[in-house]
């Protein structure tokens, strides 16, 4: 019989001689307020980017551009300058970039924010890497819902012509 073959995708590393710098880590703060946070539905957020030179050569005079492309966030301070990160290291930049999360995100949406390094050192270098965040968000469902006909009403529990009635819902947050 014929062997098949498979061949993985995988990342190799960049070729020697030669910066390569790409996303390493990210950290979430409130605008307002302190300590850990999420992305929370309606929440003003700093986002601090780790970005790791795996090169062999320094990277120099970087400038590092976050985007992305979901209609959920939008990020309203966009740029951050990482001058030089030596081969090796992760550089990080406190509170760099500012996000605002829409009130209407989905609960658990994965949102992919991309990452655009560019060095005009020696040969104008471009990277593009990305990462994605998971959303926060209240899941409101309907959990049931009881008619109350007892003010007026003949209390059968159902809505009938010229009743008074109160309807109770029963809402779940599930988000």
């Amino acid at each position: 019989g014929r062997a098949m073959s498979y061949a993985s995708p995988f990342f190799l590393g960049p070729n020697p001689g030669q910066p390569w710098v790409m996303y390493h880590s990210d950290s979430l703060a409130p605008v307002t307020g302190t300590g850990p946070s999420a992305l929370n539905f309606g929440d003003s957020l700093f986002l601090t980017l780790g970005l790791k030179n795996v090169g062999d050569q320094p990277a120099g005079n970087l400038t590092a551009l976050l985007s992305s492309p979901s209609p959920f966030v939008t990020i309203t301070d966009s740029v951050e300058f990482y001058n030089i990160i030596a081969p090796g290291n992760v550089k990080k930049i406190a509170n760099g970039y500012t996000i605002r999360v829409s009130d209407t995100i989905p609960d658990n949406l994965a949102v992919r924010f991309n990452v655009k390094t560019v060095s005009p050192d020696s040969s104008a270098y471009t990277w593009h890497s990305h990462f994605s965040l998971q959303a926060r968000a209240p899941g409101l469902e309907v959990g049931g819902m009881t008619i109350v006909d007892t003010l007026g009403g003949n209390l059968n529990g159902r809505m009938d012509p010229g009743e008074t009635v109160q309807i109770v819902v029963r809402l779940i947050n599930s988000g």
